[in-house]
């Protein structure tokens, strides 16, 4: 299945790039990718090539190569985008190293997320798997059928298999989306959020519906699927992740006539966050740390060729979408911090974000509560060993109210909020929730382990 970037139409030919070193030759590139190594002559009605000879040396390049030609287990996947600080471990290699959306993933190699970060990844076949923050994930391994083998964390998945340590988590649906998260037991919940999905573990297997769930225990036998109770907060987890409206749903994102957008592919485009979202993440990147300031940038294209904004901002100081001077749109941005002695760490991964009047769901806050607000720390479950957390997210609208464990939140001009809650050794509850002027509420609960 390692086979058509998610979300992308279906053309007659689909193509994979296929990398060529210096003084490799047409029939070592087909030896090693195709199925038919002696096919290496369909490889030159879609390329230009200094030669015609298969066994001249060829220079670096990148081909374009149909993905039918190519063994499955050459079959590449892909990056769609990433957030923050997310590392490769590429098959048969120790090193981890920085991932970027220009690395092609093979089989068996492992993708981890650190905190407040996340991987995209699409294969060819149309399945799509978001890695949430904190996971790690073995990508398509060898003589498997799954897609990925998630070893810690969570993932959100469309038309692709995950396994975990205690379940085989299978669509059987073209329109399946659900949710698998592994909890500190290594047990799974499984939420569907469209379609249907088979959950096998000890020899039993259990199909889900849309709006159910269910738990799979180490070693034991799923549970019975149960009705999903808090819906609400599923269906913002879900736009948490990048999903979309499900099948037949609206698009997450509408484009205003004139808008700029930025060079990405249109699932790309609706997937985009708000500009008051990049805010938060800012925030949630230099929580804690000692700082001299940051940098913001942001381009029309994904490897920034052409700055449009590029300014640096006092730590104290809080990004405003609005104050940028850009004109409405959709653009590719990036952060670095930068350090007390005045050194810039690396850019994180360049993402979309829509600023002014781009969106045209922008001003849906009082009407739709799940999507007027965001919890960017904690993003997910923690394991800590200080006393005190600080509790961030960003709020869309000024008249939204927010509680932390019942005690009111400091909500500042621009709608970021803060609460600073004490933990007591072992497992802490933590409920954070919104209320607008006219009285719909949405929670968001987490657990903080402190050892």
């Amino acid at each position: 299945m390692f086979a058509s970037a998610p979300g992308f139409s279906r053309e007659p030919a689909r193509f994979q790039d296929v990398p060529v070193r210096p003084g490799d030759t047409l029939w070592g590139i087909a030896r090693k990718y195709l199925k038919d190594p002696k096919s290496w002559d369909r490889i030159l009605r879609y390329n230009t090539l200094p030669s015609s000879d298969p066994t001249a040396a060829l220079p670096g390049m990148v081909l374009k190569v149909p993905v039918s030609l190519i063994k499955e287990e050459m079959r590449a996947a892909r990056f769609l985008s990433l957030i923050n600080k997310v590392e490769l471990r590429q098959r048969e290699t120790a090193d981890w190293k920085a991932a970027t959306v220009s690395i092609q993933l093979y089989r068996g190699d492992a993708v981890r997320t650190m905190i407040a970060s996340r991987a995209d990844v699409g294969f060819l076949d149309g399945g799509v798997i978001h890695i949430g923050p904190q996971s790690l994930a073995i990508l398509k391994p060898p003589s498997t059928p799954q897609d990925i083998n998630l070893r810690r964390g969570s993932a959100l998945a469309r038309r692709a298999m995950i396994v975990t340590p205690s379940a085989r988590i299978t669509p059987k649906t073209r329109d399946t989306q659900y949710l698998a998260r592994i909890r500190q037991d290594l047990s799974t919940v499984v939420k569907v959020y469209a379609g249907m999905a088979a959950v096998s573990s000890a020899g039993k297997t259990v199909d889900v519906k849309a709006g159910m769930q269910t738990t799979a225990p180490l070693g034991l036998a799923p549970g019975p699927a149960a009705r999903i109770r808090d819906m609400d907060g599923f269906r913002a987890e879900i736009a948490d992740y990048g999903g979309d409206a499900g099948a037949g749903g609206r698009a997450k994102i509408a484009i205003a006539p004139g808008a700029a957008v930025a060079q990405a592919r249109p699932e790309e485009i609706k997937a985009s966050a708000d500009g008051e979202d990049l805010s938060a993440d800012i925030r949630a990147m230099s929580v804690g740390l000692p700082l001299s300031g940051y940098r913001v940038q942001a381009s029309l294209d994904r490897n920034f060729s052409v700055i449009v904004f590029n300014r640096v901002y006092d730590p104290e100081r809080r990004f405003v979408p609005a104050e940028s001077g850009l004109d409405a749109g959709i653009y590719w941005w990036r952060i670095a911090l930068i350090d007390l002695l005045g050194a810039q760490d690396k850019f994180s991964a360049p993402r979309l974000y829509s600023i002014g009047s781009a969106r045209a769901d922008a001003d849906e806050g009082e009407a739709d509560i799940h999507r007027a607000w965001r919890l960017t720390r904690p993003s997910k479950d923690e394991t800590v060993s200080a006393d005190k957390y600080l509790v961030q997210g960003i709020v869309k609208s000024p008249t939204i109210e927010v509680t932390v464990n019942d005690v009111p939140a400091h909500v500042g001009d621009h709608g970021d909020f803060a609460a600073e809650i004490q933990l007591h050794p072992g497992v802490n509850d933590v409920v954070v929730t919104v209320r607008n002027a006219a009285g719909d509420t949405d929670t968001k609960s987490r657990r903080i382990s402190r050892y």
